[in-house]
């Protein structure tokens, strides 16, 4: 037991390390739908659940089941060199225990499966509730929301019961079948002892290895139930990252001008209708594009797809005439920036933040991205400066400027193509043409995509693609679409005060 004990202190956190360690590129490259389908907390609870439950399960059998199992094998010889029909009576009673706890302990497996959904479900909503308790405490919910988290805490209760329940039940089982046994072997004593088939040592021996046998078994057994349900914990858990991951194909992709096509693309998110059909779109290289449109008209999606977030329904989309599918997403995102409406930022320095969206860049290149986004004259004036902490998600920082930071970031990068995604929303309109025509000269080599809502965001491009539907419905120069095209006359209709 000592060398057991000597060996996991080394090996068990090693073992921890490495479940660690293997979890975290799937998660890191998962599907973006994949995740963000369930609550965040109800994904961190069962992916930090895998590493302790499969330590408890390596601990359960090559620390105990190993050692019992030996020490069984010892007893029953025992009993054997004594009279061998003691160690029928113990084998056949040792083979039931264990293939009716094996039996049982499928039951408990499904049971634990749902218990730990539950539970991670509850540890979910908890940390939603906290992530958004400014809305509740704004719109005076709380009486709601205990509502709601007392009925996830009663599914959680009724799952727990549920679980316990299978457990108590194999172990009914076990201790009649330990009667059994205890009554059989007195029997087979009496009718020795009557028969003077034993010496009055066998008598002593027998019973002693009989209770020693009972009490191992019947902890075997009841860890049966317990390795069942670890097990259904790591499933639980491995359920978010088993699913497809994007082939990675290692192949070189080169894109020395930015040229962009989309051909005939059909694409639909699960079960809903399709969002683009047989859509197609080229875009030259070096071209600042911008696209418009209704909320669900495609805009976003399309950007996805461009990014491999998801697999392509129908089509194919090329840069510079290369397959996207034929290389890696990370190659593939390697050579595309990309400003999302919603910048999310880590709780970390403003220069880290920065200096993320290239980390060989030196520190004159983020100052530099810094003062062509318009970072450089919020940050100076903060008492550490570019050394200052912003908080989980950026919260001290305002829409604009966390916007600004995603700015520099994509700038820092340096890529080929870049996409703004409603990238200066929000920003004044007087803002955002200042920030435009500072940043006119960087985007002159680069392929820029503006997805945009107003019609200042589009100032700067050459051409606007319009789509309604999953579909190109028009396609032109910003006076020729407000001369000939009453769709795009009606949308840049609603932007006018």
């Amino acid at each position: 037991m000592r060398c057991q004990g000597w060996l996991a202190r080394r090996s068990f956190p090693q073992w921890r390390l490495y479940i660690r360690s293997a979890l975290f590129e799937p998660i890191l490259q998962q599907l973006d739908d994949e995740l963000t389908s369930s609550l965040k907390g109800n994904t961190a609870s069962k992916i930090s659940d895998i590493p302790r439950a499969c330590e408890n399960l390596l601990e359960i059998v090559l620390l105990h089941i190993t050692s019992l199992g030996a020490a069984t094998l010892i007893m029953i010889v025992l009993l054997g060199n004594t009279r061998p029909i003691f160690a029928v009576i113990a084998l056949v009673w040792v083979v039931l225990h264990v293939a009716i706890a094996v039996y049982q302990a499928t039951h408990c497996q499904q049971s634990a499966i749902h218990h730990a959904e539950t539970v991670a479900n509850l540890n979910g909503q908890i940390v939603d509730l906290f992530t958004n308790r400014a809305t509740v405490l704004l719109f005076t919910n709380q009486q709601h929301e205990r509502q709601r988290f007392n009925i996830a805490q009663q599914t959680e209760l009724r799952a727990a019961q549920q679980a316990r329940e299978q457990i108590e039940k194999v172990k009914i089982l076990h201790s009649v079948l330990a009667l059994l046994y205890l009554l059989s072997l007195l029997s087979g004593l009496l009718i020795g002892w009557r028969h003077d088939l034993l010496s009055p040592g066998d008598f002593a021996l027998v019973p002693m290895l009989a209770c020693s046998l009972l009490g191992m078994v019947g902890w075997f057994s009841h860890q049966i139930p317990a390795i069942f349900r670890e097990v259904g914990i790591i499933q639980a858990g491995l359920r978010i990252i088993a699913s497809r991951q994007p082939p990675a194909t290692g192949l070189p992709l080169a894109i020395p001008q930015g040229e962009i096509l989309f051909h005939r693309i059909t694409f639909s998110y699960p079960n809903q209708p399709p969002r683009l059909v047989n859509f197609s779109l080229s875009i030259p290289a070096r071209q600042k594009i911008g696209v418009i449109g209704l909320s669900g008209a495609g805009k976003s999606t399309l950007i996805k797809l461009l990014l491999r977030f998801y697999p392509l329904t129908h089509g194919t989309i090329r840069l510079d005439g290369q397959d996207i599918n034929s290389v890696s997403p990370n190659i593939l995102r390697q050579q595309i920036a990309v400003v999302p409406q919603e910048v999310t930022l880590f709780h970390r320095t403003l220069y880290e933040n920065i200096h993320y969206g290239c980390l060989e860049a030196t520190a004159e290149a983020v100052y530099a991205a810094a003062r062509i986004t318009g970072c450089h004259d919020f940050i100076q004036p903060l008492p550490q400066g570019y050394h200052t902490l912003i908080g989980a998600q950026g919260f001290s920082l305002s829409g604009g400027q966390r916007q600004r930071i995603g700015l520099a970031r994509a700038i820092l990068k340096n890529s080929p193509i870049l996409i703004f995604d409603e990238a200066t929303s929000s920003l004044d309109v007087a803002t955002e043409c200042e920030l435009q025509r500072h940043l006119s000269p960087f985007l002159a080599d680069k392929t820029v995509i503006t997805i945009a809502h107003r019609r200042s965001t589009l100032e700067p491009v050459e051409r606007i693609v319009v789509l309604a539907q999953g579909t190109v419905v028009a396609d032109g120069d910003k006076e020729t679409l407000l001369k000939n095209n009453h769709y795009f006359q009606q949308l840049s209709a609603r932007d006018q005060p």
